[in-house]
């Protein structure tokens, strides 16, 4: 048995701790990567971690430090890597952000970013560690120079601030069928006039709530769930589409999505079926965006698309950037980029 086995307190204990704050953009500087290395730095050393901390790194010094760090191990020793900052991922790559990192667009991640597996290679290359732990604390997505703030969280400016108190708008009393209760509420939206229309889920029906009403009106559906064009089964989103003036529901049990024209004669059109649908979004052209939970996508039905086209997803359930896991609501800027609640990969 070797000294190291009999005597693990012998065993040489090297961590290399990096925390970066201070990134070009404004929108992109950290308030908490130093500090977080700093403490992770300084418990280390009370078990006796040789500890090699750097903070704010350039690509260039990043990549010294890497290197130098991975000179000075050796076989059988414990090594321990943390970075703390910006991370972002892009072609199945995790890139670490260096702090002068001039990203434009996702593709100038590989020439400006720290790859993280070539770095966890590196610390093999030579001898082999008795154990290597690897701890990225990526605390938010770096955003890209060529995004407008707008396309990042829309209409809002970055310094909001909400009221801490909220009122009910809409149900509020218990579950119930009453038109002033509703049950498993779900998809919803307000329109200019800030009336509230809701997929009220498990009494079958869109509720439409005037501003200030208590009591609401039935717009669509029967109360009991049903497969006839004026019944709904579970509906799970509504929009409104303004240039036909018409709803744009998921009638999530029945599988379609419906098209319901509220008139004097109100009538009832498909606009696609045999689909688990849970979300449904509308671009500036009128194109119809459907998200479907069991294929794992988010397809697009223009009016030249009958069949619809794939704009999220749809290389089968996964966690890679190009796939999606049962998705449910989506929203569509001016730009026509997707925004997809990914449900069971919780993001």
């Amino acid at each position: 048995m070797g000294a190291f086995e009999r005597y693990p307190s012998l065993r040489r204990k090297l961590a290399l701790i990096i925390g970066n704050d201070e990134y070009n953009e404004s929108y992109n500087k950290l308030e908490n990567s130093k500090k977080n290395a700093n403490d992770l730095s300084a418990s280390l050393k009370t078990i006796n971690f040789d500890v090699d901390m750097y903070v704010d790194l350039t690509r260039v010094k990043f990549h010294k430090h890497i290197i130098e760090f991975s000179k000075k191990i050796n076989d059988g020793d414990l090594i321990l890597f943390y970075f703390a900052g910006h991370g972002f991922q892009f072609n199945d790559k995790n890139y670490f952000i260096p702090s002068d990192a001039e990203i434009e667009v996702d593709k100038d991640v590989e020439l400006f970013g720290i790859d993280a597996q070539r770095t966890l290679e590196r610390f093999f290359k030579k001898n082999r560690s008795y154990a290597t732990i690897f701890i990225l604390d990526c605390c938010r997505p770096y955003l890209l120079k060529n995004i407008e703030k707008s396309k990042i969280i829309p209409n809002i400016p970055r310094n909001a601030h909400w009221g801490l108190n909220a009122y009910t708008v809409a149900g509020g009393r218990g579950p119930g069928s009453t038109f002033n209760r509703l049950h498993f509420p779900k998809g919803l939206f307000v329109n200019q006039n800030q009336a509230i229309f809701i997929a009220d889920s498990s009494n079958h029906r869109i509720m439409k709530y005037n501003r200030h009403a208590v009591i609401g009106q039935r717009l669509y559906g029967q109360r009991i769930s049903g497969y006839r064009l004026d019944q709904l089964n579970d509906p799970s989103n509504v929009i409104f589409d303004i240039n036909s003036k018409s709803f744009i529901i998921c009638d999530n049990h029945n599988r379609r999505v419906l098209r319901y024209f509220h008139r004097r004669r109100p009538y009832v059109t498909t606009i696609t079926e045999n689909i688990q649908c849970y979300g449904v979004a509308m671009d500036n052209e009128g194109s119809i965006y459907v998200s479907n939970a069991e294929r794992h996508e988010v397809r697009r039905y223009g009016a030249d698309e009958p069949y619809g086209v794939v704009v999220a997803g749809g290389n089968g359930q996964g966690r890679r950037l190009q796939q999606l896991s049962h998705p449910t609501y989506i929203f569509v800027d001016k730009d026509q980029s997707v925004y997809v609640s990914d449900s069971w990969n919780d993001r």
